[in-house]
């Protein structure tokens, strides 16, 4: 129950838990929270402390109507973790 009420508020904050699918240049690219189809590349500060099959905390910021600012927050905590490692938390 209270892992629930910690997810939730999580997701009220714009945080979810996100596998790297990838390490593009100085960014990780991670499925997009808002539309699963697409994906959303995400500024790292140093890409050495990460690789593809991490899962990270990111936070989604609106910037518009229809645009967002994707941000590192760092490296997700086992009890966020997707149980199956697909869905996204």
């Amino acid at each position: 129950m209270e892992q629930s009420i910690e997810l939730e508020s999580r997701h009220e904050n714009g945080i979810y838990a996100l596998k790297i699918l990838e390490i593009r240049g100085s960014n990780a690219v991670v499925k997009n929270p808002m539309n699963p189809k697409t994906c959303v590349l995400v500024p790292l500060s140093d890409s050495d402390y990460y690789g593809a099959g991490i899962y990270i905390d990111v936070q989604f910021v609106g910037t518009g109507k229809t645009s967002f600012k994707a941000r590192l927050i760092g490296i997700t905590e086992p009890q966020f973790v997707p149980n199956d490692g697909v869905d996204i938390n």
